[in-house]
């Protein structure tokens, strides 16, 4: 059997691949570095991440927009901030693009008609608790009214609104990944050792949204973990704090922003503490595209478990969304005057405005795209042979060749992704048609002219210019955060204490042989105990800070020691909701110190060790372990604060704490291997030593 090709598509094949195979040059052009910091870069800014395919894009240099210049920095931020104690130097840019982002949505909501003012958290000038009730009940109503009404569309006939096919629901799910990576890590900066004694109550709320969040130690329940599978199902790469995620084909601008804000606004939660609560209960309430997303996926075989969870786990009763309320109420409440609580509210009320300002979707796709995707469609059996020769890629190292992304057999599968590429390729200039090397090849003269049909064009020209689109950008404040200012009525913002967050370099040395399996009996004068005994809260108090580590077995581990030294109590298959506020005020190693009269000495040169290591949890983790196991070891035992003559129900209160964190720290030390025990032995050093040296001097001070 002969197979006949006319000699017209031979030329045409020939002259395509004359004008897209590799060229010999020497030439090289250096590329400004795109990130606003110094030492690490992600990719380069030509869009090839590093490759070193020939490329089959014109070598001539790329203009970014405004908004892909915004993306740029804003994925370079997100990984430094997964990876902050590798990268300290960025703590402040992040506090600063905070800072920018609440501005922005200030500006934002500011400019709305008076009628649409009514429908916002605006709605209530003055602080008052039933008011705030009734406005998110009135919430949660429209999102159910809203959903009732989109069943009813189905039920008629309607088409699914969110997800076209599975093909796009599986690409919406791996585009919005970097925002469910970081799900809660706004409240992961809460309910430290350093916060004010008068806020640790609502701080305890806080954080136990976030430990069940978390799974409350339990690894098949976390979210992070459990979006993780979902993701990793559906063709999705690395984890959140990995370089291989953040250089993958996501170039959604509004969900890198969004997951940035979450980030940043967790560094600085004793400062910032109104604007976090505000931004946390905000974020509880019940979105309508979470009822939609998790409707349409089970109508496609998709697990929709992880947004059937927060569907559920939210609720306004006994869940998150109430808990969120109560935290506010319970703040402001707290405060000393009537000025104080209002000052308080206006600061909520920003953290509430900055969570509903961000969009956290990734971007729907227009009309235009959904008309260019259908094209590309019609193309790829014809095109597909055509690029066959040709071996160079679109979209870098993770890119594809022409043919590869024209498969008709595979098309649909990456078809979004394709669409990505393409547009951050040299062949297409965002919101510049006549600019764009791939409309001048569709004209007369150029090697493509014939292969679209006008009205195919008009479809392209309009999606070049809607890549120029720049609504999601947020721009640089024309003056430094006035509208910020003006809005929380203050002349200065939140104090920056960036520079008291910086990892420390901390120099550790070997324990001596024998020395931590000969106990601590060592006596401790009783300031430093109480002192030291705030400190036993604070080696794993940095870990929820970085959520990814958190979705590990060692991740888990952690949150059951903080949770036991917070005075949660212990874990069951349920989640205690609304049951644990009702306990009233918590009662963990900190209340407990502060109760006999202690605070943190944080000139104590143990407490600054700890303290330094702790913001790295990631380089010590099994240091930490160790510090952890010497601090319940030298300051918790019952022995020593009956001695000191404290009344019974604390000293079985601590007791108890002391047991259960033995128990979680026992576990995980005997899974660990030789080199592993050896550092948790040196962390014990750490606390023993400290608590030697602190015997000895005191003795000195007796004797003189």
């Amino acid at each position: 059997m002969f197979i006949i090709i006319p000699p017209l598509f031979i030329i045409l094949l020939f002259a395509v691949y004359h004008y897209i195979r590799p060229t010999r040059t020497n030439s090289t052009h250096k590329h400004p570095d795109p990130f606003p910091f110094p030492k690490h870069h992600i990719y380069p800014p030509n869009g090839h991440q590093g490759s070193k395919s020939p490329s089959h894009e014109p070598q001539r240099p790329r203009r970014k927009t405004p908004l892909q210049q915004q993306l740029a920095s804003d994925k370079a931020l997100y990984y430094q901030l997964q990876n902050f104690q590798d990268y300290p130097e960025v703590l402040p840019v992040a506090r600063k693009r905070l800072l920018e982002l609440i501005n922005h949505c200030i500006q934002e909501v500011s400019k709305l008609p008076d009628q649409d003012k009514a429908k916002t958290i605006l709605s209530i000038p003055s602080f008052d608790a039933e008011a705030l009730k009734n406005f998110l009940q009135a919430q949660d109503d429209i999102t159910t009214a809203r959903f009732q009404e989109y069943l009813k569309r189905r039920k008629d006939g309607g088409e699914r609104e969110m997800f076209k096919d599975r093909s796009y629901a599986e690409y919406w799910i791996r585009q919005s990944a970097p925002v469910k990576y970081v799900d809660g890590s706004w409240l992961g900066g809460v309910h430290r050792v350093t916060t004010r004694p008068q806020e640790r109550r609502w701080t305890k709320t806080a954080w136990q949204i976030l430990s069940e969040e978390l799974g409350d130690g339990d690894l098949e329940k976390n979210h992070v973990a459990v979006y993780e599978r979902l993701v990793h199902s559906v063709g999705g790469k690395g984890r959140g704090d990995e370089k291989e995620f953040v250089e993958s084909g996501n170039r959604d601008a509004r969900v890198w922003t969004a997951a940035v804000a979450q980030l940043a606004v967790s560094l600085e939660s004793d400062e910032f503490l109104p604007e976090v609560l505000g931004f946390n209960m905000a974020y509880e309430a019940l979105p309508f595209h979470l009822l939609v997303t998790n409707h349409e996926l089970k109508e496609l075989s998709i697990d929709p478990y992880y947004f059937l969870l927060h569907i559920v786990i939210d609720n306004n009763d006994s869940g998150h969304s109430a808990m969120g309320r109560e935290a506010v109420v319970g703040l402001i409440n707290s405060a000393p005057n009537e000025v104080t609580a209002q000052a308080l509210w206006r600061r909520v009320q920003a953290g509430f405005i900055l969570a509903e300002g961000l969009p956290t979707t990734p971007t729907p796709h227009s009309p235009t795209i959904l008309k260019l995707l259908e094209i590309f469609d019609r193309k790829a059996i014809t095109a597909k042979p055509m690029h066959i020769a040709c071996p160079a890629k679109i979209g870098g190292k993770n890119g594809k060749t022409i043919s590869e992304w024209l498969d008709p057999e595979k098309y649909h599968s990456h078809c979004h992704d394709f669409l990505i590429a393409l547009a951050e390729s040299r062949w297409i200039t965002p919101g510049e048609p006549e600019e764009s090397r791939l409309l001048q090849e569709l004209k007369w003269g150029g090697r493509m002219f014939g292969a679209f049909t006008n009205e195919e064009v008009v479809v392209l020209r309009a999606w070049i210019e809607e890549l120029g689109d720049q609504t999601y950008l947020v721009p640089k404040p024309t003056t430094v955060m006035e509208d910020y200012q003006k809005f929380i009525g203050r002349g200065k913002l939140p104090r920056a204490v960036v520079k008291e967050q910086m990892p420390v370099q901390v120099q550790l040395v070997d324990a001596p042989k024998g020395a931590t399996e000969a106990g601590n009996k060592t006596e401790i004068p009783l300031q430093r105990a109480l002192s030291l005994l705030i400190l036993a809260a604070a080696p794993f108090e940095y870990l929820p800070s970085h959520l990814v580590m958190t979705a590990s077995p060692n991740g888990m581990a952690a949150i059951k020691v903080l949770r036991a030294l917070y005075g949660f109590l212990p874990e069951t298959e349920m989640v205690a909701g609304m049951d644990e506020v009702h306990r009233g005020e918590p009662l963990g190693v900190v209340e407990i110190s502060q109760r006999l009269g202690g605070r943190l000495d944080e000139s104590d040169g143990l407490v600054r060790v700890v303290m330094g290591m702790s913001r790295m949890p990631r380089k010590y983790w099994w240091e930490l372990v160790g510090v952890q196991m010497g601090l319940v070891e030298g300051v918790m035992k019952e022995r020593v604060w009956r001695e000191y003559g404290v009344e019974k129900e604390l000293v079985e209160e601590l007791g108890q704490i002391a047991g259960r964190v033995r128990g979680v720290l026992r576990s995980s030390v005997e899974k660990a291997g030789k080199e592993e025990r050896e550092r948790v032995r040196r962390g014990q050093w750490v606390v023993m030593e400290a608590l030697q040296k602190g015997r000895r001097r005191s003795e000195v001070e007796r004797e003189c």
